[in-house]
């Protein structure tokens, strides 16, 4: 049962959920040494868990989870022992790289005729002319100007200082890796107790909408970072085996370091692309190394955007890009460096968490890589702006993937339902709906050009003789507007569909009074008449036509065709009970069915073939 809320309730909604999302990132930035570990255990938990949990069926579970993270942690440190050794041999050779670029540069410079030189010297010369450049001197032994002896003190009180911020960065880094390994041993041991905690916690009775919620996040996140780490992983090899064929020193370490910074959306490989074209720099003596080695980063980075993450990520991870990239920095900004690396996972769960409470539907909406309108209603927004261009690039696109009659079912009357609701709530005026039904009516005058356009081409492939016996095979349909403007434009849709499933359909306007359809119908002289009723066009209307309409044409058969009434014409079939012959539709597909099924035995009877088999 749908719970009502009025309008004050709504706001005091919108202002708890503002609170709520203001206090949980305050607890992000002030808790952030406790979130952080929280959050890398999670990832490396949704990494493992899917191996723990085949180990578990053989060796136990605990045994698992201690294989598991002995395994890993093993592999991390041979890792770390390989890299520890190419930092040390980069150590001892940062002098060397130093002087040498410093002699590259020199060079550089002196062949361009010291053209960099005259610029540096000339902005320091405007800098010095800027106000508050100049200072005067320092006062020495009482003298203003500085003159008399000078003595040299060297402040040695911050070197302890700066010997303890080092041991300090390097011991916080090893308690943070020792708090996460800890974290993901528990969480892989109690995994389905903190799961069933969550659920008691956030579901609050809602246990089949949480563990959906649940189980799409964990798929989500497990599928990006299994998929991340394996490319990142191949992009780090190549970019080690290429370094090492192009020659510059320490190939693994630059691997491993962007299969590392890789992790970063965006950015992270172009950083780490930065450290090796430097020390290409430093020990080549031409260019030749540095354009190898970039492009040898441009070449790997088009081919993991283009062939490699289209193919691995089958389904994506629901976030858009401009999201992510503004996810990155909005992670950055709160945690980090390492907020970077959770930028990604932590927005995948943000969209989700969006999809599946109401309240946070926003976020869904903000972040996913959905369309953020439907095809109708983005359709209608270009209509409104009366861009012509933009809907007609629409329409031809949909065409390009489906049929003209899905083109008419699931946009353009869908438009033409939407401007009548917005017309009755007062949120659409006169003006601007006459110039939308016109918008949709020169849509519909081009297709039909297009139509008329393509039909000789066709005629000429199947021959003069095919051309006759189609003429004589297409029936002749007349659609009527029941009384307005969107009546007319359905039936114009309506006789074009036809047309294009072989009859030969045509359609009055909606200016014409009863009287004046019901004598055009009888000139036609149709062999079927269908009746477009678009709401708020009533059914009463289009029972006053069809009964003007069978007492003039008592023999041909009527389909109503009504639209935006619901998909039960139960009660509309019963409205037509005194009349007979009367078919009602609720769609365009059932009506051109009608149609079809309604002619076919008139066609197999005027069929040569069938009259002389009988």
């Amino acid at each position: 049962m749908a719970i009502k809320i009025n309008g004050s309730e709504a706001v005091l909604l919108r202002i708890y959920t503002v609170i709520m999302i203001v206090a949980v990132l305050c607890a992000l930035a002030v808790a952030q040494h406790i979130f952080v570990p929280l959050a890398l255990a999670s990832l490396l938990t949704f990494v493992l868990a899917p191996l723990v949990t085949r180990l578990e069926r053989v060796t136990g579970r605990i045994a698992s989870v201690v294989l598991v993270i002995v395994s890993v942690t093993a592999m991390v440190l041979l890792v770390g022992y390989v890299l520890s050794q190419q930092l040390v041999d980069l150590a001892t050779k940062l002098p060397d790289y130093h002087h040498a670029i410093q002699r590259k540069v020199t060079t550089f410079q002196e062949s361009t005729g010291g053209q960099y030189d005259r610029l540096s010297r000339a902005i320091e010369a405007v800098r010095q002319d800027l106000p508050g450049a100049n200072r005067l001197p320092p006062v020495v032994d009482g003298r203003a100007d500085g003159a008399g002896p000078v003595t040299v003190v060297v402040d040695n009180s911050n070197a302890g200082g700066d010997v303890q911020s080092v041991i300090g960065l390097i011991l916080g880094g090893f308690g943070l890796a020792a708090l996460v390994l800890l974290l993901t041993v528990f969480m892989l041991l109690y995994r389905e107790d903190i799961r069933g905690r969550i659920l008691r916690l956030v579901g609050n009775g809602r246990i089949s909408q949480t563990t959906n919620a649940m189980t799409e996040t964990g798929t989500r996140v497990f599928r990006y970072l299994l998929m991340q780490l394996c490319l990142n992983c191949g992009f780090g090899l190549a970019v080690a085996i290429g370094l090492y064929a192009i020659g510059v020193p320490n190939p693994a370490l630059w691997g491993a370091l962007a299969a590392t910074l890789r992790f970063i959306p965006y950015v992270g490989p172009w950083i780490a692309a930065g450290f090796p074209i430097l020390i290409a720099l430093a020990v080549s003596d031409g260019w030749t190394t540095v354009l190898l080695t970039v492009g040898l980063f441009v070449t790997l980075e088009l081919i993991t955007n283009n062939v490699l993450e289209p193919w691995l990520y089958r389904t994506s991870t629901g976030v858009s890009s401009i999201a992510l990239i503004f996810a990155s920095v909005f992670w950055a900004w709160l945690w980090g460096p390492i907020g970077l690396i959770l930028a990604t996972p932590m927005t995948v769960c943000l969209v989700v968490i969006g999809r599946h409470i109401p309240r946070l539907s926003f976020l869904s909406v903000l972040l996913s890589d959905e369309d953020p309108l439907l095809p109708h209603q983005e359709f209608y927004h270009r209509l409104l702006r009366a861009d012509l261009t933009e809907a007609v690039v629409m329409a031809d696109r949909w065409r390009k993937e489906r049929s003209l009659l899905s083109l008419y079912e699931e946009i353009y009357l869908p438009v033409l339902l939407t401007a009548e609701s917005d017309h009755g709530m007062a949120e659409l005026d006169h003006e601007r709906r006459a110039a939308l039904h016109q918008g949709v009516r020169d849509l519909l005058d081009d297709q039909a050009l297009r139509s008329a356009a393509s039909a000789p081409a066709q005629a000429q492939g199947s021959g003069e003789g095919g051309e006759e016996a189609d003429h004589r095979a297409r029936a002749n349909v007349l659609c009527l507007p029941v009384r307005a403007m969107r009546d007319e434009l359905a039936a114009v849709m309506l006789s074009q569909a036809l047309d294009e499933a072989g009859n030969d359909a045509r359609d009055l306007s909606a200016s014409l009074t009863t009287s004046e359809l019901v004598e055009g119908a009888a000139l036609a002289q149709p062999a079927l008449i269908c009746v477009t009723v678009v709401l708020p066009s009533a059914g009463v209307q289009a029972r006053t036509l069809c009964t003007r309409l069978r007492a003039r044409l008592p023999t041909v058969p009527l389909i109503v065709c009504f639209i935006g009434h619901g998909s039960d014409n139960t009660d509309l079939q019963r409205s037509f009970a005194g009349l007979s012959d009367v078919t009602v539709a609720t769609t365009l597909t059932q009506a051109v069915h009608a149609v079809t099924g309604l002619l076919q035995p008139v066609a197999s009877d005027s069929d040569p073939g069938t009259l002389a088999a009988s």
